[in-house]
C-alpha cells in the first residue's frame, strides 16, 4: 500500500510503503522522499518485470516522479518526468499496443486543463558512465607514485554489472576488480600512476559490463604529459560561491541556481567530460544577488545532446566553482 505525505505547499513531499505481511496486517511503513508535494498516486508494472512500480504527480513542480520497484521490497532513485501545470491526476495503459505501459497525465491548470502523454520507450537497461574519459596524472618522478579517484555511474534503470576493470601497462594500476551498481548508484575506484622513466606514457582502463550499448567502455590514462582539460585547469574555489543543480541527474531539465557576492561579470557554461565547451548559458554583467537559470540537456545549437556527464562551470565576482551533472533519457 502507498500512502502519500506532505506538509504544506513548496515542502518536501514524502510516499509511504506498507508492505503486506499476507496475514491482513502491514509492515512499518519505508518513506520515500519526493521533491514537493504528491498530487496522486498510480501504481502499474512500467518495466515489465512483475513488480508494481509508483507514479507520483508533483503539483507544486509540474512534474511527475516515478520510483522503480527493484523487486527487494524496495524502490530505486525517482525519475523526474515534466508534464503540464499542476498535473493531479494519473493513469496508465498500453496506448500503442507494444505491451508497454503508457502513462496520461490530468493537468488542472487553472482556466482550463490540460493531458500529458507519456509513451513508454520499453528500454529498461543498464547504463554506464564515468566521470571523465581521460585521466591525466601530469608530471611524476620515477620511483613516485601518484593515484586518481574515478567515478563509475549506472545512469540506466536495471542494475549495472562490472564484470572486470583491465589496464595493460604495468605502471598504471587501478583499485577493483568487479562490482555491481543499482540504478541511480555510483562507485569511486583509484588508479594509480608509478613510472619507471620519465618518458610520457598512454594506456586505457577498459571496463567491462552487461551495458548492451556499451559493453567495452574505455578511460583513456596518460602519465607525464601536461595536464589538460575541465577537471584539471587550475582554479581558485569559493566556498561560498556554490553553483547548485536540481534535479541532478534530470531528464528533460535542471534548475542552475548561484549568486554572485558583488557586481561582476557572470559566465555559466556547460562541457563535457572531453573539456569540450557545449552551451553558454549566461554570458553577462550581473549585480549582487542569488540567480537561477534552466538547462534542457542542448547544446548551443539546440541540439538534445546525448545521456552523460556534464559539468556545468560558473565563472563571476574573480572565482570558478564547478558542478558536475548527469543526463539521463
Amino acid at each position: 500500500m502507498a500512502v502519500e505525505r506532505s506538509r504544506g505547499y513548496g515542502e518536501i513531499g514524502y510516499i509511504l510503503i506498507f508492505l503486506n505481511n499476507g496475514d491482513g496486517s502491514f509492515a512499518d511503513y519505508i518513506e520515500y522522499e519526493t521533491d514537493d508535494a504528491s498530487g496522486y498516486l498510480y501504481g502499474n508494472d512500467l518495466n515489465s518485470d512483475g513488480y508494481i512500480d509508483i507514479i507520483s504527480s508533483g503539483t507544486d513542480t509540474d512534474r511527475i516522479t516515478i520510483f522503480i520497484n527493484d523487486g527487494n521490497s524496495d524502490y530505486l532513485p525517482p525519475v523526474y518526468y515534466n508534464v503540464g501545470d499542476v498535473p493531479d491526476g494519473n493513469d496508465g495503459g498500453d496506448f500503442d499496443g507494444d505491451g508497454d505501459v503508457d502513462l496520461v497525465v490530468a493537468n488542472q491548470y487553472h482556466g482550463g486543463g490540460t493531458i500529458s502523454v507519456l509513451m513508454n520507450q520499453g528500454e529498461v537497461e543498464p547504463n554506464i558512465g564515468t566521470s571523465t574519459r581521460l585521466l591525466s596524472f601530469g608530471k611524476v618522478n620515477v620511483g613516485d607514485s601518484s593515484s586518481l579517484s574515478l567515478e563509475i555511474y549506472n545512469l540506466g534503470y536495471d542494475t549495472l554489472i562490472v564484470n572486470s576493470l583491465i589496464i595493460g601497462d604495468s605502471v598504471f594500476k587501478v583499485n577493483e576488480v568487479g562490482f555491481t551498481l543499482f540504478p541511480g548508484s555510483t562507485r569511486t575506484v583509484t588508479v594509480t600512476f608509478s613510472p619507471v622513466s620519465t618518458d610520457s606514457i598512454e594506456d586505457t582502463l577498459i571496463i567491462f559490463s552487461n551495458d548492451p550499448d556499451s559493453p567495452e567502455w574505455i578511460v583513456n590514462l596518460r602519465g607525464n604529459y601536461k595536464l589538460v582539460g575541465i577537471e584539471e585547469e587550475e582554479r581558485v574555489e569559493n566556498q561560498e560561491m556554490e553553483i547548485e543543480c536540481y534535479p541532478n541527474p534530470f531528464n528533460s531539465v535542471t534548475v542552475i541556481r548561484y549568486s554572485c557576492s558583488c557586481p561582476s561579470r557572470a559566465l555559466i557554461k556547460i562541457y563535457d567530460v572531453s573539456g569540450r565547451l557545449v552551451r553558454t548559458l549566461v554570458d553577462e554583467e550581473q549585480k549582487t544577488g542569488d540567480y537561477w537559470i534552466t538547462w534542457d540537456g542542448s547544446d548551443n545549437s539546440g541540439e538534445r545532446l546525448p545521456k552523460g556527464i556534464y559539468f556545468c562551470r560558473l565563472k563571476a565576482s574573480g572565482f570558478i566553482s564547478t558542478k558536475k551533472v548527469i543526463l539521463v533519457r
